[in-house]
């Protein structure tokens, strides 16, 4: 029977294992957990999507990088009820940083998405929560920003004269504000970004 049972245990360990090498691995991303100091580095295809699960108490500060290494990427950040809170894809082309600064409005999980339409599936990106902390009067001033410079962007995608107009007025904006922070890739970011526009006629 010792014998039996030993042979027995052999073939389920065989068995198990064949079964976990032939299990597909989780896709990276694939709400994995975002907290403090976290980092996560995935490569990324034309299509796919990855999902972070960011669990925030009401009133923290969460302020997020995604480095782009050949790879331009989206980030819509959702709340708790699925609702789009922030998105960032600025005009960075495939290189340089995406970033996400919020105060939570709520506590629950919060969804980050990393998605690209780029057609280069050997790019990648880096993940990084630079801060995760009760906000700050300066963490406030922060996020207020960052949502004038997403303004800035949802209209300079409307390509019209009075929308890029009213565009280089946001970013104007938003450097006034990222300056004294002493954000210098967000103020590089925002008076970058309103030279193109009044490079394409933004004063048309």
């Amino acid at each position: 029977l010792r014998a039996r049972s030993a042979a027995t245990g052999a073939w389920l360990a065989v068995i198990t294992g064949v079964v976990l090498a032939q299990s597909p691995a989780a896709p990276p991303g694939a709400r994995q957990t975002l907290g403090a100091g976290s980092t996560s580095e995935s490569g990324l295809q034309r299509g796919e999507r990855h999902v972070y699960r960011v669990p925030l108490e009401a009133g923290q500060f969460l302020y997020l990088t995604a480095q782009q290494r050949a790879l331009d990427v989206g980030l819509p950040l959702l709340a708790p009820d699925g609702a789009l809170l922030r998105s960032a894809d600025t005009m960075n082309g495939s290189y340089g940083i995406e970033r996400i600064a919020i105060v939570a409005p709520a506590a629950g999980d919060y969804s980050l998405e990393v998605s690209t339409g780029s057609d280069r599936p050997a790019g990648r990106y880096a993940l990084a929560v630079v801060e995760l902390r009760a906000a700050t009067p300066e963490d406030s001033r922060h996020a207020a920003a960052e949502k004038t410079y997403a303004d800035a962007e949802a209209l300079r995608l409307q390509n019209t004269a009075d929308a890029r107009a009213a565009a280089i007025a946001k970013y104007r904006e938003a450097a006034a504000t990222f300056q004294p922070l002493g954000l210098r890739y967000e103020t590089a970011m925002a008076l970058y970004s309103t030279g193109i526009l009044h490079l394409t006629g933004g004063d048309a």
